[in-house]
């Protein structure tokens, strides 16, 4: 089976080849690698350089079921964002993202960091055609820890409605996307993001983040960029114990 167009590795570590176009199983056309093994490929293909133009229709759906073939039980971290760069302009992205989420949903049910265009979040949530099963999908991949918000070019999503459909949440980051609501009452902060560890966003005044430090002393908050090369990841290494003492990041 060819199923990857666009990775380019070469391994003598496993029974199979991937070069520029195609990966084929050395044995035969049938994929067939355990589950790391594909995960291990999958990062590599997610890792590789987005399109510079235009893609079409059918270089699009390469990339998608090249990307599907990889994911498995082992796939923790998924960039839907490099994905949806190939879809072309023209298509309706609305519906091809909510067939993306699906798969996801099926096919790396284990999934715990994904990285989503805020735009594709947008216009689905805007649509109540499609509000509902964007959320039923993300809600249904319950190992999602991280979600990470690109693309500063879209602002309004509603935050705090994600938040508590996805009560696994730990980590949300949208440094470019403040809160919709600006008068969220203590029951509504601590209702939509009780139960996260950080909180990426950027903050109206300090009026508002103050608020939310008196409701959610331990949650840490800030904005843009993590402070002394910290990662996301950081944020889930004792995402299993309480916290004694919060850390406000903001406020250093």
């Amino acid at each position: 089976m060819h199923a990857c167009k666009y990775t380019e590795k070469v391994t003598s570590k496993t029974n199979y080849v991937c070069i520029r176009h195609c990966v084929v199983f050395k044995t035969g056309n049938f994929l067939f690698l355990a589950p790391q093994l594909r995960d291990d490929v999958l990062q590599e293909l997610q890792r590789s350089k987005r399109p510079e133009k235009n893609k079409t229709e059918a270089e699009f759906i390469s990339m998608k079921q090249s990307m599907l073939v990889f994911m498995s039980t082992m796939t923790k971290k998924l960039d839907l964002d490099f994905l949806m760069s190939f879809c072309p302009k023209n298509s309706n992205n609305m519906k091809i993202f909510i067939e993306v989420l699906k798969m996801v949903s099926i096919a790396a049910p284990n999934v715990r960091h994904l990285k989503i265009n805020s735009y594709h979040i947008r216009i689905c949530l805007d649509s109540i055609e499609f509000r509902n099963a964007c959320l039923e999908f993300l809600s249904s991949m319950n190992e999602l820890r991280i979600l990470e918000f690109v693309d500063n070019s879209c602002s309004e999503i509603d935050l705090a409605l994600l938040c508590r459909e996805l009560p696994n949440l730990r980590i949300l980051s949208a440094p470019f996307t403040p809160l919709e609501d600006a008068n969220m009452s203590e029951e509504d902060i601590r209702v939509s993001f009780g139960h996260l560890r950080l909180l990426c966003m950027p903050i109206l005044s300090w009026e508002k983040l103050n608020k939310i430090f008196m409701v959610l002393p331990n949650l840490d908050v800030i904005q843009n960029i993590l402070p002394n090369g910290l990662t996301l990841e950081d944020f889930l290494e004792d995402e299993n114990l309480p916290r004694q003492h919060g850390v406000n990041l903001q406020r250093i």
